[in-house]
């Protein structure tokens, strides 16, 4: 059992009211010392002492249109010449669903320091490890495998888009043929106005089959682009839940729209996405226009 945390090799317990008091929080200082109990008891966290590691390790990186990621990772370290990220999180998990939302609350986070870490260090990121120690046990979550590459193409892919006056996280998938929404965006934009739609089926690429409704959008802005004229698909589509986008407005951007543009570059390693325009006269792209010039949905 791991007892000791800093350099200087101080006990735990120093450590965390140390800290406490560092942070004003002197008052929780008990607590603070049991949390960090229970994240030595964790044996991933054990397992990665026992490795080449580091704490409250800085991450920087910039992602799309401009801007940056800043975080910090609680704990790094090698494993087979891979990396592994773990991340304490003080909730108290009490059952399964508390669990599963929490997990998909925390889900991007992880994936974007794991791109973050891969892109800067030129090592794989085998395995991200969620530490609850808010119960009276810890409790783990791990991401790794085909669910791991999942969160990563999710990160790398997602986008801030303001549609009308909605923040939405904009998916840009080059395989989707039609421009999709989640029912969570729908009900943001209908709370301004309601617009006429029609019902249209969307196949996947399983070739299952789920229906949604097809509506007008108001102006999208993405950066320094603004698409109009664009009809979404709103749905509960199973992609939505598939990458536990269901809760916050999320759009997936399809080829019906990226169509109109002459290319698209995606740069993973820099998280940057580049649109360049097919003609000056394309139906999807408009002058830059202010929030205030537009009707709401």
């Amino acid at each position: 059992l791991v007892t000791r945390c800093d350099a200087a090799g101080r006990p735990a317990d120093e450590v965390a009211r140390d800290r406490a008091l560092t942070h004003g929080v002197a008052d929780h200082a008990s607590e603070v010392a049991t949390m960090v109990h229970r994240a030595l008891m964790s044996p991933t966290v054990a397992y990665g002492a026992s490795r080449r590691h580091w704490r409250e390790v800085s991450v920087t990186a910039p992602v799309a249109h401009g801007g940056v990621l800043e975080g910090f990772v609680d704990l790094l370290f090698e494993d087979h010449d891979r990396l592994v990220v773990v991340d304490y999180k003080t909730d108290h998990i009490r059952d399964r669903p508390a669990l599963a939302a929490a997990v998909a609350t925390y889900r991007l986070q992880l994936a974007a320091y794991a791109a973050a870490l891969a892109s800067s260090t030129g090592l794989d990121v085998t395995r991200c490890v969620l530490v609850f120690v808010g119960g009276p046990e810890p409790m783990e979550h791990l991401f790794e495998g085909s669910d791991l590459t999942d969160a990563l193409i999710q990160a790398r892919r997602v986008a801030d888009a303001l549609v009308g006056r909605v923040r939405t996280h904009a998916i840009i998938d080059t395989g989707a043929q039609r421009t999709l929404g989640n029912e969570a965006l729908r009900t943001a934009l209908m709370r301004n106005s309601h617009r006429p739609s029609t019902r249209e089926d969307i196949i996947g690429v399983t070739l299952d089959v789920q229906s949604g409704d097809n509506q007008p959008a108001p102006p999208i802005f993405m950066g320094k682009v603004v698409l109009s004229g664009v009809r979404v698909t709103f749905g509960d589509m199973y992609l939505f839940e598939h990458w536990d986008m269901t809760r916050e407005p999320t759009m997936l951007v399809g080829m019906d729209v990226l169509g109109s543009f002459d290319a698209i570059v995606i740069d993973y390693r820099t998280h940057q996405l580049e649109l360049r325009q097919r003609s000056a006269n394309s139906d999807w792209l408009s002058r830059p226009v202010a929030p205030g010039e537009y009707k709401p949905f």
